[in-house]
């Protein structure tokens, strides 16, 4: 791991070369010192105190900026001379390639040299990376404000016998001693530090860096007390969860992660979360519901971090087109390069969830984890062996898909309760069905050909090799509604008879959410299937009734040979060409055909024919 950090770090320094070079020809118009007075700065800090400066540059927000000004400096981004910054207002170009000069300001502070340089101040407020956030209101929220004209100014930083002072258009803030303190007009950023068994964790929860978050700018967001509170509650418990799985593998962490970006609070069970090969060490969480779930996005999105450091130096693939594949992780199609990060991630969430379930505290924690261990364990195995073979994986990317898959193998013989295997599978089954609905499109000759031998009563002609085509859908609609409901019926069962008492109340907590789910989600298939059949009978392009009629068929798992049995597989197999045949019966105006008859017909039609995979686009 020292190898990745040092390696991740070089490349910062030489992000920050290029952006040097960069600015200085582009030549542009700025009210604050040239790049090289920031630059000669942070020279004399490394001269006094190279720590600080490795300590500063290092934050993984400097390379979200970085990367995102060399982008739009060279044209990659679109071009401008400004950026906007919510609600409204804009930011001239210089205020982003200042951000060098807060970041000198910074470690000259940290270092406590006697100093003084301009930075800009964006709508009143001063952001010092890695440090805080200077607000002469006091209030960060106020700074937002939608008049452009006045969204950008410049303001003075000294420093001087150890102490700091931020004029901003003369208003003097003085900085208190002591950084970490909270003082009049001054927001210092959060650091969270947690020590179990010899694993340390010192991580910044940073709400106000401008550069947190991937795509450029953004306004701070300071967290309240509680929810402050909050996070720092959950990330000691989910630490202590880490070390008892692993000791080591959680040192590893802790050299490592560095920052953490909290996003609003998500729907229960359904964890929101990121990271940038940007932004080495950190990530992006939404307010966690439990510290299981936090120490499972934790180890998630490390994993990501390492193998973005690892794909900075080696290559695991060739680029080209860009194939689109199914990832049972994203809603949308991925190419090869997010297919093997989240079978990285993916593999590591596992990992976490395969331990922890010998661990968790209560009956309900333990059936949530059995739960998340079945559904990832059988997602990411699939998915190794999808991509096995890929033409565009190196030998190097070769080895990696095989190397992962040894390490998956022997978890797949471990027991999991079977009540519990079975929801992993329906929650497996609906995502990869309704992934199917929305992304896949089938030939239309082949559905023409397929809907004129049903109307006939005759068997299909159809061509050797018919492949869907990969075309993604413009809104991806959300994919796990009823995974997210089975969560609740194991991990809090008065919840979910709540929801079976009164479906609205599941309609109001669980996005998408109906009566005709619950009832599927609780064993009472025949009753939701009645339900979507009829759906899928009455409005055939509706593609919710079609994944609703597929796992209900899969949970009364019908005998082998029968209708339903063929239904099941057809719809499994080929859902997007079940639905497009049923629409074009029902274009013709004839009387819609039964949903289950003719997914059984199908299956028979498309076995004699056997698709190809997925043509990629």
């Amino acid at each position: 791991m020292p190898v990745l950090v040092d390696a991740e770090y070089s490349l910062r320094l030489v992000a920050l070369r290029a952006v040097l070079d960069t600015v200085r020809q582009a030549a542009l118009e700025t009210p604050l010192a040239d790049v090289d007075v920031a630059w000669d700065l942070l020279v004399r800090v490394d001269g006094a105190a190279p720590e600080v400066v490795r300590r500063v540059l290092a934050y993984p927000y400097v390379g979200t900026w970085a990367r995102s000004l060399l982008r739009r400096l060279r044209g990659a981004a679109p071009a401008a001379t400004s950026v906007p910054v919510p609600p409204g207002g804009t930011v001239p170009l210089w205020v982003e390639v200042g951000y060098l000069h807060a970041l000198a300001a910074s470690a000259a502070a940290r270092a406590g040299l006697a100093f003084r340089i301009r930075v800009p101040a964006v709508h009143g407020a001063v952001s010092l990376p890695t440090l805080g956030l200077v607000s002469p209101s006091g209030d960060p929220d106020s700074t937002e404000v939608a008049n452009p004209a006045v969204s950008a100014a410049t303001a003075q930083v000294t420093g001087l016998h150890g102490r700091v002072e931020v004029d901003i258009d003369g208003a003097v803030v003085r900085l208190p001693a002591a950084l970490v303190d909270e003082g009049r007009s001054w927001r210092p950023v959060r650091r969270v530090r947690v020590t179990e068994g010899g694993a340390a964790l010192a991580v910044t929860v940073d709400d106000l860096d401008p550069y947190r978050a991937p795509g450029g700018r953004s306004a701070a967001q300071p967290l309240g007390a509680a929810e402050s509170a909050r996070w720092r509650e959950l990330l000691a418990q989910a630490w202590r969860l880490l070390v008892a799985v692993d000791g080591e593998a959680a040192r590893t962490m802790g050299r490592v992660l560095g920052a953490i970006t909290p996003l609003a609070h998500a729907e229960r069970f359904s964890p929101r979360s990121a990271s940038s090969a940007d932004a080495f060490g950190s990530l992006l969480a939404s307010t966690p519901d439990d510290a299981a779930q936090l120490a499972a996005v934790l180890v998630h999105e490390f994993q990501h971090s390492k193998l973005g450091a690892v794909m900075h130096l080696a290559r695991l693939y060739e680029a080209g087109p860009d194939r689109l594949l199914y990832a049972p992780w994203r809603n949308d199609p991925r190419p090869l390069s997010g297919v093997l990060q989240g079978i990285y991630a993916f593999t590591g969430v596992t990992w976490f969830w395969r331990a922890h379930r010998h661990r968790a505290a209560t009956e309900a924690d333990r059936r949530l984890a059995e739960f998340e261990f079945a559904l990832w364990r059988v997602q990411t195995t699939r998915t190794v062996a999808s991509v096995r073979g890929n033409p565009d994986l190196t030998a190097l990317g070769e080895w990696f898909v095989g190397r992962v898959g040894r390490w998956l193998a022997p978890w797949e013989l471990e027991p999991v309760p079977w009540a519990i295997e079975r929801a992993a599978g329906l929650a497996a089954a609906e995502h990869r069905t309704g992934w199917r609905l929305h992304h896949l499109r089938p030939a239309a000759e082949v559905v023409e050909r397929l809907a004129a031998a049903w109307q006939a009563g005759t068997a299909a002609r159809l061509p050797a090799a018919h492949r869907p085509v990969v075309e993604p859908a413009p809104d991806p609609a959300r994919l796990e509604t009823r995974a997210v409901l089975l969560r609740y019926r194991l991990a809090d069962p008065a919840a979910f008879a709540r929801f079976v008492a009164e479906p609205h109340r599941a309609v109001e907590a669980v996005q998408g959410a109906d009566a005709a789910d619950v009832l599927l989600a609780a064993g009472r298939f025949d009753d939701a299937r009645t339900i979507h059949a009829a759906r899928a009978r009455r409005a055939p392009a509706g593609r919710d009734a079609w994944v609703g009629l597929t796992l209900c068929l899969c949970g009364q798992d019908p005998a082998p040979g029968t209708v339903d049995a063929a239904a099941r597989s057809a719809l499994l197999r080929h859902a997007e060409v079940v639905r497009a045949v049923a629409c074009r019966v029902a274009d013709t105006g004839r009387p819609a055909p039964d949903p289950v008859r003719l997914a059984a017909w199908l299956a028979g039609q498309l076995d004699r024919a056997a698709p190809a995979p997925a043509t990629p686009r």
